[in-house]
């Protein structure tokens, strides 16, 4: 009687999960993938099978978020971190979160984008509690800081909107209006995808890469079909107004990149990644806006050893007084299959900080384990040592949890 009343119970929730996200994707319930959550009850030979149906619902999320980005051109992505901050010498404990949700939205010629489309970006971030943020970055300083935490801040702000336009057959990308250089453009999407799960910005392309995050201005990228290369660059203003726009342009601030791979490949075209894949990245830094002048670069090299294992390696260097971290140079290993998992992650890094103003050297390892929960659902666990002659060694346990649609 007991497990029957469970097995009602279950299947139930199993419903209930069903009609909660059924609103979100209306047209893609009504075709191809019809769930009728009753009709599968009545369909059992004897009792209903509760994991059947989760499957099944499980099974119709991805072709739901896949015709809610065709036909309305809407996508969102949420992250939330937690850490709890260890001092190793003084055996002090502290923690913080942060969380955020990001919805995009590609508003003329959804089907295919990449032929001209308008897209605006609005992003909400607030704190969970815990002051580590402000005492962790003050302690240990840029090269240890987590990402989520060294950005820490609540606000509510449209983030990008910009317009993006293909030219001759796809080989030319070019956008206007205001875009996040990072998020959008990025500088090695494939070590940026290695390095994803790392909390510490020492593993990051952050510490030696000081470019404006959300800016007004042109973006371009140049690669014919079939060829082994391409080049990117991009003008933007140097201090961008972060809650609107500012065409009062300071600098400005330019970049450029070439990268190469084994196999003609596009970072955008949603295929797997070539076995090979190396970018360099150049940056120049104007005098505005109070900011030094000056000049850097990053080098990124990545290797698909099998289709388990992947490794990423970063260098970069930045002029003195130009970012805070001089130079920074980080390796990360992951292997894709644990466990027979494919959509799960294992993976470990070691990285290398000189901070430009003390000249000191610090050292980062980490561990972390990504578990996709369902599509679209990741919870990565993490943890990290960070060791400093000056500062003491710092032992931090974090939980990252992301989400997709």
């Amino acid at each position: 009687m007991i497990l029957q009343g469970q097995e009602r119970l279950l299947q139930v929730s199993s419903v209930c999960v069903f009609y909660a996200i059924a609103p979100f994707a209306p047209a893609a319930l009504a075709q191809d993938s019809v769930v009728d959550p009753e009709q599968l009850i009545e369909e059992q030979d004897g009792p209903a099978a509760p994991g059947r149906l989760l499957d099944t619902v499980f099974e119709t999320l991805p072709a739901a978020r896949d015709r809610l980005r065709q036909d309305y051109g809407i996508s969102y992505a949420g992250n939330h971190f937690a850490g709890i901050y260890t001092d190793v010498d003084e055996g002090e404990v502290s923690s913080a979160g942060l969380a955020g949700l990001a919805v995009r939205w590609d508003i003329f010629n959804r089907a295919a984008p990449n032929q001209g489309s308008v897209i605006a970006y609005v992003e909400n971030r607030h704190e969970i509690g815990g002051t580590a943020s402000t005492a962790f970055n003050a302690a240990f300083g840029p090269a240890f800081s987590p990402n989520a935490l060294n950005s820490a801040g609540e606000f509510t702000r449209l983030r990008q909107l910009y317009y993006r336009q293909a030219l001759f057959d796809d080989a030319l990308i070019t956008a206007f209006g205001k875009f996040a250089l990072r998020a959008n453009f990025s500088f090695s999407p494939l070590t940026t995808n290695r390095f994803r799960n790392f909390q510490s910005s020492a593993m990051s392309l952050a510490p030696t890469a000081p470019w404006p995050g959300d800016s007004v201005g042109l973006y371009a990228r140049w690669q014919p079909a079939d060829r082994h290369w391409g080049v990117t660059a991009a003008v933007v203003d140097a201090a961008p107004e972060v809650n609107g726009f500012d065409f009062d342009i300071d600098g400005p601030y330019v970049l450029g990149s070439i990268y190469l791979m084994s196999e003609p490949w596009r970072p955008d075209s949603g295929t797997p990644p070539p076995p090979h894949y190396v970018q360099a990245t150049v940056y120049r830094q104007p005098d505005a806006a109070g900011r030094p002048e000056g000049w850097g670069m990053i080098a990124t090299y990545d290797l698909r050893l099998r289709p388990e294992w992947s490794v990423g390696l970063r260098y970069g260097y930045a002029e003195e007084d130009l970012s805070p971290v001089e130079q920074n140079a980080a390796a990360v290993l992951v292997f894709n299959n644990p466990f027979l998992r494919a959509s799960d992650g294992v993976g470990i890094g070691v990285a290398w900080s000189r901070e430009a103003a003390s000249a000191e050297d610090v050292l980062t390892a980490e561990a972390f384990y990504r578990w996709n929960v369902i599509p679209g659902f990741e919870l990565t666990p993490t943890v990290q040592m960070a060791m400093s002659d000056d500062r003491g060694d710092e032992l931090i346990f974090g939980l990252r949890t992301g989400l997709s649609f």
